[in-house]
């Protein structure tokens, strides 16, 4: 019996297989389609199903696509196991349909649709069916292995994909950059070879977007021709926006002919206008028109350009807000041929008289305008052959407006920045050539920042980073140490510094990156030093200042730069392999930080000794008191157990101490302190302290407690610096000089003006030595007043009369001047009509330095003190005592900028405060004797502590001569050796006077004479040398005993030197008159003879 096919279905479907089976021999097949769905519901015959419907016809790809459809992983196993089956053919099926779960199963089984033959390539549908399976599968690294999928693409897919007719987001944009430099070079030399365009060029052309380097490129190979065909293909495809991109090339490569061109191509015929969109910062517009142009000439500073446009007829200027927008740009970027295009041209220098436009370039642009005004100044001096320069009419008279811009910008400046002035650090200081670093080329760095901010972040690009090995402390995960290690330039390693960070900011701030160098760091880093930054546990667990640090907290980070050390030295492969080869354990390894972190690298050395070599502290916070008495910011104090005062006792390792004198945060008080605490302990030795007058300019007026507070900026004072640190890395702290008592004093004196803790005697004397330092009459009278010279001729009762009981009187009054006080002191000055405009002057005189210090570090504009001294300003300071005087009440009082500006009012016109001397005498009776007193002192102690610096230079000068004279007598005998023992005789008398260490110059002597006594001399020349040494010997002994008996060693020396056999008494005699002789001559008591001749030598 024949069953029909309905019957085998049947079969199948009850699972019956070997009634199945009995059928299929008979003939009869079922559909591939119902195999497969019956498959789908019973998977574990899936081989019997698809047998039932196979036979010669069987097709494969059908099972596949029909599988892929239902998408039946069962079913796509089993396939691909079948001999004549590949992964490749479900695949392309899978990509085309979307089935992503197939596509996954693939490649978990080993597949890679890349694993081409060599010039095998993906099908069109395929290749879009595995972008859009990427793109799906990881849209954030699609691209990265798109650009390899290019390689596999047929040229159709590239360029239909490339064009956009098929389109897959994101990826057409990035094979369009990837191929466009390759496109536009093909189309290029298409172009330089065809002088005009061919159909199929037009249309290739129509379907392209980078026809702006194609313009380009024409304008290189000068094809107008050309150029002309691609801009009337813009007319022709207006939608590609071909002629906005005329315009843009046509402007930025100054070509008149096609300017002219595309204004008769757009401007003639409305219906072929182009339609011009600029892209991004260009704002649209629906007409080619000359004022677009105009705009757009002066944005790529196309001057000459510019002015052809504007000859175009019907072309009209732009309005003011463009002008005044163009003309601060130019200002800003210190652009003389826009600022005078500008001027000339657009009438430009009606808006210098408008206030508000004065105000704006004054606050944001004012030194850069007077800078520009100087260049235009000097070129309309030097050239009249450039053709903007020569057309200068209006420039003279708004260079003579810069005088008074200058002023206007002084005023406003003055007008606003009184307030922070009054509380800021400055020392006098002269313009000087600002530091600018080298550079220096790749830098290698090791680092791994895990746990920080930005781990896999760097600083710049100049860098080649590898990755280093995690680091932990204690091997806790929640107390990383990030490192970056920067090497040196040459191939030499000399040593090693580890920088530790400042503090109180945001510690995503203060974290380093790799690359983040100072200009000090870049220094030593050309001459051999590895530098070093680490990141430590307190930056992911401080929720607040640093100076509130937890003592574990600080436990912790201690122990941090400890095992980061103790692995640098003893394990450095452990951070990476390539530092074992390095000889690393032998290098010296500094530690050194700034701010808080200089106190985080002196503290280390308290409780880690005898780790690093030597530390180096750039103003560090050193003493957590002092801090607290000179912080004018009112921050919290430090924990006790971040103060390395505690400690102190325990250093014993070298310390390098760096500070700034105008550091605003902290004080040069904090450092000398903390180096005459070192002293008081016998530690002096161990430290050297380097005094720079002046730091870092003013960075940000929100921050400027930090002027003065880092590295100095300015080209001598960085070199000095840097060289000081280098010497400290490479030769120890004593190839440096140890600074002096005198220079410990004065500076400490000095800083009270600034420091906060002052008493009014202390900030007194702080004024008048700084005072003193301004001319050598001023130094003179100081003197006088101490009674060290009489140059002066009034007394020191008339000195301080005349000079210094103003000056305190005006100090006292400002430094104990309340809010009632201040009041009734500003009403009385109103009533009196004062100060006078000639008060006021004097006042702005005194304050000149400062001011102009202050204008030329924020604002980078170098104000004269004429500047200062004006009507304007006079007008200003007026305004500002009845501004105070306004807000004299609890809310607005403002001690700080009230003393300023009276303080300079009372100190720069004493006679303001004369009505209250007689007050002021009698309230301060008990007090001025102890003033004068301890000025006269503190000058007497200046003196004295000076006196022992000249004697010690003395000293050392005399030793170092007395030294090189003993060796130039010892290595190098001359015939004029009486003249040298002479000298040296005289030379060793004064070093003795000095310091009275006669042993050591005796045994010098007594190794001198050793000397010439092994040489075994032969000759006249040495024996006398050798006399000569014999006798000085005992003439310094000044032992008639001693000069008795060198005496008669000399005798008997020329004798066993010059005759033979016994000598006769005239040789005697003959020698011992020579030996007399010597002695007399070498106590410079007779003139100098010949040297030594005996009668009868031997022979």
């Amino acid at each position: 019996m024949t069953l029909s096919k309905g019957t085998l279905l049947n079969a199948c479907l009850q699972k019956q297989y070997q009634l199945a089976k009995s059928l299929y021999d008979q003939g009869e097949r079922l559909s591939l389609q119902s195999a497969l769905n019956l498959a789908a519901n019973d998977v574990a015959n899936i081989p019997i199903l698809l047998n039932l419907s196979s036979d010669p016809d069987f097709k494969e790809e059908e099972s596949i696509k029909l599988a892929v459809e239902q998408n039946n992983l069962e079913i796509i196993e089993y396939l691909n196991l079948l001999p004549t089956m590949s992964a490749k053919r479900i695949f392309d099926h899978a990509v085309i349909a979307k089935k992503w779960d197939i596509i996954e199963y693939l490649f978990l089984i080993g597949y890679h649709p890349l694993d081409f033959a060599e010039g095998e390539r993906l099908s069109k549908e395929v290749a879009i069916g595995y972008i859009n399976y990427l793109i799906f599968a990881n849209k954030n690294k699609s691209l990265k292995i798109l650009a390899s999928l290019q390689d596999v693409l047929t040229q159709e897919t590239i360029d239909e994909l490339y064009f956009g007719q098929i389109k897959v987001p994101d990826f057409n944009l990035h094979l369009r950059i990837s191929q466009k430099a390759k496109r536009t070079k093909e189309l290029t030399t298409i172009l330089q070879k065809e002088t005009l365009l061919d159909e199929a060029l037009i249309e290739y052309l129509k379907a392209g977007i980078y026809v702006d380097e194609l313009f380009v490129e024409m304008f290189k190979a000068n094809k107008k021709e050309t150029i002309y065909q691609l801009l009337k293909l813009g007319i022709d495809v207006p939608e590609k926006k071909l002629g906005c991109t005329a315009l843009l090339v046509t402007i930025k490569y100054g070509d008149h002919w096609l300017l002219g061109n595309l204004f008769s191509l757009g401007g003639n015929d409305l219906e072929k206008d182009i339609n011009f969109i600029f892209p991004e910062d260009f704002e649209p517009f629906t007409d080619l028109n000359g004022e677009t142009a105009l705009s757009y000439a002066l944005k790529v500073k196309k001057y000459d350009v510019a002015l052809n446009i504007l000859r175009i007829p019907g072309v009209k200027p732009l309005n003011e807000s463009r002008i005044i927008e163009f003309l601060v740009r130019a200002i800003q970027q210190n652009d003389t041929d826009g600022f005078i295009f500008l001027i000339n041209h657009m009438n430009a220098s009606q808006y210098f008289y408008n206030e508000k436009t004065v105000k704006q370039i004054s606050i944001d642009f004012g030194e850069d305008f007077l800078e520009l005004l100087q260049k235009i100044g000097k070129l309309k001096k030097e050239t009249s052959n450039n053709n903007v320069i020569a057309e200068i009419e209006n420039v003279e008279s708004i260079l003579r407006k810069a005088t008074q811009l200058q002023e206007a910008f002084a005023c406003e400046w003055y007008r606003n920045d009184t307030k922070e002035i009054s509380t800021m650090i400055f020392t006098k200081s002269e313009k000087k050539k600002m530091y600018k670093s080298p550079e220096t080329g790749i830098i290698q760095v090791i680092s791994n920042n895990d746990g920080y901010k930005n781990p896999n972040k760097n600083a710049n690009d100049n860098l080649d980073v590898q990755r280093g090995e995690p680091l932990k402390v204690n091997g806790d995960s929640s107390s990383p140490i990030g490192y970056n290690i920067h090497f040196p330039t040459g191939d030499e390693i000399d040593n090693i510094v580890v920088n530790v960070y400042g503090g109180d900011g945001d510690s995503k701030e203060i974290s380093y990156l790799p690359g983040d160098l100072g200009n000090l760091d870049h220094y030593l880093l050309q001459r051999g030093t590895v530098i070093i930054t680490l990141n430590l546990p307190d930056l992911l667990k401080l929720t607040e200042s640093q100076r509130n640090m937890p003592e574990e907290v600080h436990t912790e980070i201690h122990q941090a730069i400890n095992k980061f050390y103790q692995t640098l030295k003893k394990e450095p492969q452990k951070l990476h392999p390539a530092l074992a080869s390095l000889n690393i354990q032998n290098k010296k390894i500094f530690l050194k930080g700034s701010s808080f972190g200089g106190r985080t690298a002196i503290r280390h050395s308290e409780l880690y000794p005898q780790t690093f070599t030597g530390y180096i502290s750039h103003d560090g916070s050193l003493s957590a008191e002092m801090i607290e008495m000179s912080d004018r910011l009112k921050r919290p104090m430090y924990k006790p157990w971040l103060d390395p005062v505690q400690e102190i006792d325990k250093i014993q390792e070298p310390l390098l101490l760096m500070q700034n004198r105008d550091d605003n945060n902290v004080n040069a008080k904090v450092t000398l302190g903390f180096y005459k605490l070192l002293e008081e302990r016998n530690k002096s030795h161990l430290a050297r302290v380097w005094i720079t007058q002046a730091g870092n300019p003013i960075e940000d007026k929100k921050k400027s407690h930090n002027k003065g507070h880092f590295e100095p900026s300015t080209h001598e004072d960085f070199l000095h610096y840097a060289d000081t640190v280098q010497t400290f890395l490479n030769e120890g702290p004593s190839c440096l000089p140890q600074i002096t008592k005198w220079r410990v004093f004065k500076n400490d004196a000095l800083a009270n003006k600034f420091y906060k803790s002052s008493n009014l005697q202390a900030r007194f004397i702080a004024e008048v030595l700084q005072d003193s330092l301004s001319s050598q009459e001023k130094l003179n009278l100081l003197k006088a007043f101490a009674g060290l010279t009489s140059l002066s001729k009034m007394s020191s009762d008339e000195i301080w009369q005349n000079h210094y009981q103003p000056l305190f009187y005006a100090l006292h009054f400002i430094y104990n001047l309340t809010y009632e006080d201040a009041a009734i002191e500003l009403q009385r000055i109103e009533k009196l009509g004062l100060p006078t405009d000639e008060m006021i002057k004097k006042s702005l005189l005194l304050q000149a330095d400062m001011v102009s210090q202050f204008m030329t570090e924020f604002y980078g504009f170098e104000i004269s003190p004429e500047a200062i001294l004006n009507e304007s300003m006079v007008k200003i300071f007026r305004k500002k005592l009845d501004s105070i005087r306004e807000e004299n009440n609890e809310v607005f009082y403002d001690p700080n900028h009230l003393k300023y500006i009276l303080g300079s009012l009372y100190q720069a016109n004493p006679e303001l405060l004369e009505p209250f001397y007689p007050a002021l005498n009698k309230k301060l009776q008990m007090e001025i004797p102890a003033v004068k007193e301890a000025l006269k002192t503190t000058q007497l102690q200046q003196r004295k502590l000076l006196v022992q610096v000249w004697k010690k230079s003395a000293e050392q000068t005399l030793k170092n001569e007395w030294t090189r004279l003993v060796k130039e007598v010892k290595n190098a005998p001359t015939r004029d050796y009486l003249a040298k023992f002479t000298s040296l005789l005289e030379l060793t008398e004064k070093v003795l006077k000095f310091k009275d260490n006669r042993a050591e110059v005796m045994a010098t002597f007594d190794g001198l004479i050793f000397h010439f006594e092994k040489l075994e001399p032969k000759d006249e020349l040495l024996y006398s040398h050798m006399v000569c040494a014999k006798l000085t010997h005992a003439l310094l002994t000044k032992s008639q005993e001693n000069i008795n008996k060198a005496k008669q060693d000399s005798i008997e020396l020329l004798i066993r030197a010059f005759y033979s056999g016994a000598p006769t008494k005239a040789q005697q005699e003959e020698c011992s008159k020579k030996v007399n002789e010597y002695i007399d001559i070498l106590k410079n008591t007779v003139s100098l003879s010949t040297s030594f001749s005996p009668s009868s030598k031997k022979k």
